[in-house]
């Protein structure tokens, strides 16, 4: 975008900045207010981190080293990992201006510590939940989140990268003695960000609807445990969707562990054989098909625009 000087005010407004960025509406509520106001809420909070900060010192943090299980566990306790969750699932609920002043804090001092509290941020898995989520998957989710129990990886490698074998298909199963819809999915990533620790990871995929189980439509015949693959003809695509899969599942593995020279996160692959998951895992539930460019996109964008500077704004101080 540009701003044109001659104008009588050319001053940058906010409504600037969310048409100028791609996924401007988290910045909004964050630049609506002084600064100085918003640190003295953060007092207790920034108090919390400098004593979970104390007792991790000592310890290998510097670098681009992973956190132990019990770290992780110092953080949850001090609710760190719930910065920005709802505090109506158990999180602090820091806008993302306070959220970041309290990430780039960390990594001053420990990056591992600053990427692992920047996770609940915007565009990280937890994001994702609050604003695409279904209500059911944002109460019975985040506050596992929030307590640590429940970490979320994102599996957002392009598409077209994605092995031929990488999709999910809307088939009907029984469960309970009734007829249900669910997803089958196959995937293959070489490499996952916090994969070896996550209990969950968000995948999308592009997903088919070979015999028009969705929107209504009447199926000539059931696809059963023995489906043939999804064709890929446009009148069976539904779309790049967004799963929520449990990793340790039947059929999800994550098998290795590594971590790179730009993230502290650990990394590995993450693999599923013939997964079969009830429609309550795709994001957002039915209304979720189809969307997983979009949720996708928004999550690169944000993670890159406000993650990646808050730890550098805390490294370079």
């Amino acid at each position: 975008g540009t701003v044109d000087l001659g104008a009588r005010d050319a001053r940058v407004q906010p409504s600037d900045l969310a048409r100028w960025t791609a996924v401007g509406q988290p910045w909004r509520a964050a630049i609506q207010h002084p600064r100085e106001p918003l640190r003295a809420r953060t007092a207790k909070i920034e108090a919390k981190l400098e004593e979970a900060l104390a007792r991790l010192r000592g310890r290998t943090l510097q670098g681009h080293v992973d956190l132990t299980p019990s770290q992780w566990k110092d953080l949850a306790s001090a609710g760190l990992l719930g910065a920005g969750i709802a505090t109506e699932h158990g999180g602090l609920e820091l806008e993302p201006l306070l959220h970041s002043d309290l990430v780039a804090r960390a990594s001053g001092c420990a990056v591992p510590v600053a990427e692992a509290i920047a996770e609940s941020g915007p565009g990280g898995f937890a994001d994702l939940i609050t604003t695409f989520g279904t209500d059911q998957q944002r109460e019975t989710l985040l506050p596992r989140v929030a307590r640590g129990e429940a970490l979320g990886a994102l599996a957002w490698t392009g598409i077209d990268q994605l092995p031929g074998e990488s999709f999910a298909t809307v088939v009907r199963t029984r469960q309970g003695g009734k007829e249900v819809l669910a997803a089958r999915l196959q995937f293959s990533f070489d490499a996952v960000e916090l994969a070896p620790r996550a209990a969950f990871v968000a995948v999308a995929l592009p997903t088919f609807d070979p015999d028009g189980l969705l929107g209504g439509a009447d199926a000539a015949e059931p696809s059963g445990d023995g489906a043939e693959p999804a064709p890929t003809g446009h009148e069976a695509t539904v779309g790049t969707t967004c799963f929520l899969v449990p990793i340790g599942a039947a059929g999800v593995e994550c098998a290795g562990y590594s971590t790179t020279v730009t993230s502290s996160l650990p990394i590995g692959p993450l693999a599923s054989g013939d997964v079969l998951l009830p429609l309550d895992h795709v994001l957002g539930g039915e209304a979720g098909f189809g969307q997983g460019d979009h949720v996708r996109r928004r999550s690169l964008e944000l993670r890159a625009g406000w993650r990646t500077a808050a730890i550098a704004c805390g490294i370079a101080e």
